[in-house]
């Protein structure tokens, strides 16, 4: 099997990591923390004040641009790789790199949504925190069709 097929390969088996990781049901991270957008989108649910709904605002808006960026340049790094892989002889090494750098913003990205989240948690009150708890728990395991088609009705 050559270089490129060994890569593709485990560019298959690391998204299924990755998606099979995004859809558990009732992961730990998923019981503490809770989007920002979500926040405010059930902002009544959760009784929050106006204050924590400003401050959530303001964080999201200072992170929204560097936001948009990481995922603008992990688009890029996303169609250098695929460039790479798409050769009839890929350049195992150089692959390699390409794949080194489109991690590396994905870690990026990562951090700056857990340190949002982390922000907005720390905004809410033990009461809150465990309503938003038992939210993602019935989103999770209901799939959220009612919130998901609800939002999109507002």
């Amino acid at each position: 099997m050559t270089g490129s097929r060994w890569l593709c390969l485990l560019l298959l088996a690391t998204n299924a990591i990755y998606a099979t990781a995004q859809q558990r049901p009732d992961g730990p991270l998923q019981r503490l923390l809770i989007s920002p957008d979500v926040l405010l989108r059930q902002q009544a649910e959760f009784d929050l004040s106006e204050v924590q709904v400003q401050h959530i605002q303001a964080l999201l808006e200072e992170t929204e641009p560097a936001m948009q960026q990481l995922q603008q340049q992990a688009n890029h790094s996303m169609a250098r790789l695929a460039e790479s892989l798409s050769n009839d002889d890929a350049d195992v090494a150089a692959t390699l790199q390409q794949l080194d750098q489109f991690l590396e913003i994905e870690k990026e990205h990562k951090l700056l949504q857990m340190r949002t989240m982390i922000r907005a948690r720390n905004e809410l009150t033990a009461a809150q925190r465990e309503a938003a708890s038992k939210f993602n728990h019935s989103q999770n395991f209901d799939g959220g069709l009612e919130q998901r088609l609800q939002a999109k009705l507002t």
